[in-house]
């Protein structure tokens, strides 16, 4: 009945219906029924709430579950009287009378049976640093984000974590709550749910590769590619070892490097240097670039290198980074 009557006001395509996050509630609260809902990528809890409480012992109690699902919470009712309506929205407090009314002011609605139509920002590619942001959720064993703490991880300033974390709400990949001056962040859903919400928008993050002597690389070089790979499993290494680095670092080390041509003569002192579009060394095992970023460094690997990465992806999406 909630799906449907969501889906009649602001459209089918603009409503998903998502998992209730696992959380730990007062026993008080486990009394009541809990659904959730993406609408225009901003996941909510819908409590069909069974107690008789006055609207201040609601509030209280809403704030503790808003606090603990880090979602913000509507109210469900069957039937209210104009008196009840009124308080509620003199409160801003968020409801859908089914059938009959919805107010939701963080959606900006406040309607009785009215269509909606909002235009969506569409993304096609993440951008170099929005893909760092979503490598950050992927690697992080922490549960609740903040800007800082993102920029700290990725060395991004804050303008290219706020977009990037934009981007991420987009595609529905994250959710959001404001606690004070404070903005926390968290995955939609598991690792795999994230992972499968942002798939087709990841990069290669290679951008050019040059050949290099072994003895020329710097600390910043990290290993990459096949030579990754082989650190992995028992995959072997190539003809010629794989190091990637960023492209600002590139620049004193550009003067060393040859293009990486077929013409050029196989030389076992040469290796190759993949120029990058963000820090391969962000999160980096020691010395190895991540492997989320190596896999989409090989768009068309064979079966035997696929399987290696499926079990690279199994490892990462399961939290054995």
């Amino acid at each position: 009945m909630l799906k449907e009557y969501l889906e009649s006001v602001f459209g089918s395509e603009y409503v998903a219906e998502m998992p209730v996050p696992e959380v730990s509630l007062p026993l008080l609260y486990t009394t009541y029924t809990y659904e959730s809902f993406k609408i225009y990528e901003q996941q909510y809890i819908f409590v069909h709430w069974t107690d008789r409480l006055t609207l201040r012992q609601y509030i209280v109690r809403s704030e503790h579950m808003e606090n603990r699902f880090m979602l913000p919470v509507v109210l469900v009712l069957e039937k209210t009287y104009f008196a009840q309506k009124k308080d509620l929205i003199d409160n801003r407090v968020m409801f859908v009378e089914l059938g009959h009314q919805i107010y939701m002011p963080m959606q900006g609605v406040a309607l009785k049976k009215t269509r909606l139509t909002k235009p969506c920002n569409k993304i096609s590619r993440f951008t170099p640093q929005t893909q760092l942001c979503a490598l950050y959720f992927i690697y992080s064993s922490d549960e609740i984000h903040t800007v800082k703490g993102i920029m700290k991880s990725t060395g991004l300033n804050k303008m290219a974590v706020s977009r990037g974390l934009k981007d991420l709400e987009t595609v529905g990949s994250i959710t959001s709550k404001e606690k004070g001056r404070t903005k926390y962040y968290r995955m939609s859903g598991n690792r795999k749910d994230f992972y499968d919400s942002i798939e087709k928008y990841l990069i290669n993050p290679v951008r050019k590769e040059v050949m290099i002597k072994k003895e020329d690389l710097t600390d910043k070089c990290v290993k990459a590619g096949f030579t990754a790979l082989s650190e992995w499993s028992m995959l072997a290494d190539g003809r010629t070892s794989t190091y990637a680095v960023s492209g600002e670092d590139f620049k004193e080390l550009e003067s060393k490097c040859r293009p990486d041509t077929n013409t050029l003569l196989f030389d076992w002192t040469y290796v190759k240097l993949q120029i990058w579009k963000y820090n391969p060394a962000t999160f980096s095992v020691p010395g190895i670039t991540d492997k989320v970023s190596v896999w989409l460094t090989i768009p068309k690997p064979d079966e035997r290198t696929e399987n290696v990465l499926d079990d690279l992806k199994e490892e990462i999406l399961n939290g054995k980074t």
